[in-house]
């Protein structure tokens, strides 16, 4: 996937205002699992302009999207508008990795094992 694929400069500043906020569970990942290529060596970006929307946490070069869902994903509207985007950023060529913020909080360890095994199946091409 090229480097600045699908990169929509539109939202460059709302993506900067939700990386100076970010969730409870956004900042648990990133400091604990996605930063400072913490996962096989890769390299993660937050909130990162894709198309018509801002990924929590993207691998450029896999292709990965790493997403922390709070609350409002479960409400019908959203839960909707969460299947509409799924469906076009696969259609872009990306993979995407969904927790609840729930998830996220009461098993931790579960969730960071998945995330390097869903890396590591992109990265060494079976996925």
């Amino acid at each position: 996937m090229h480097l600045n694929s699908h990169y929509n400069k539109d939202n460059r500043e709302f993506a900067s205002k939700l990386r100076r906020k970010p969730s409870n569970t956004e900042r648990i990942l990133w400091e604990l699992v996605l930063r400072k290529s913490q996962v096989l060596g890769v390299k993660f970006q937050r909130q990162r302009p894709v198309d018509v929307y801002i990924a929590d946490f993207m691998c450029l070069p896999l292709g990965i999207i790493i997403e922390a869902d709070g609350i409002t994903h479960e409400w019908d509207k959203t839960i909707i508008k969460d299947a509409i985007r799924n469906r076009r950023l696969i259609e872009l060529g990306y993979k995407i990795l969904r927790f609840t913020d729930d998830e996220i909080l009461d098993d931790f360890s579960r969730v960071k094992n998945q995330i390097i095994d869903f890396v590591d199946l992109h990265l060494n091409g079976k996925g």
